[in-house]
């Protein structure tokens, strides 16, 4: 059992349930290839669109400052990697 006062667990329940108040969904996903998800959180939550692989418009940020992004909104810890 996953500890309930664990920071990212709480983080993800409270994101679901505010995810249901909301007037529509946006998500980085690629509706043909992740069908059966997105039919599965439209059965309990509002309206969902599937706009990605966002990933390919990265080509077109024009401001410096977001390019570190990248598709990625968490910074990555890289010493972790090695």
């Amino acid at each position: 059992m996953k500890d309930p006062n664990d920071f990212l667990l709480k983080f993800v329940m409270d994101e679901a349930e505010r995810a249901k108040k909301a007037s529509v969904i946006v998500l980085n996903k690629f509706e043909e290839l992740e069908h059966d998800i997105i039919d599965t959180l439209l059965s309990i939550l509002p309206p969902i669109y599937a706009v990605g692989p966002l990933h390919i418009h990265l080509n077109q940020i024009k401001d410096d400052d977001l390019k570190f992004l990248e598709s990625n909104l968490w910074v990555e810890e890289s010493e972790c990697l090695e």
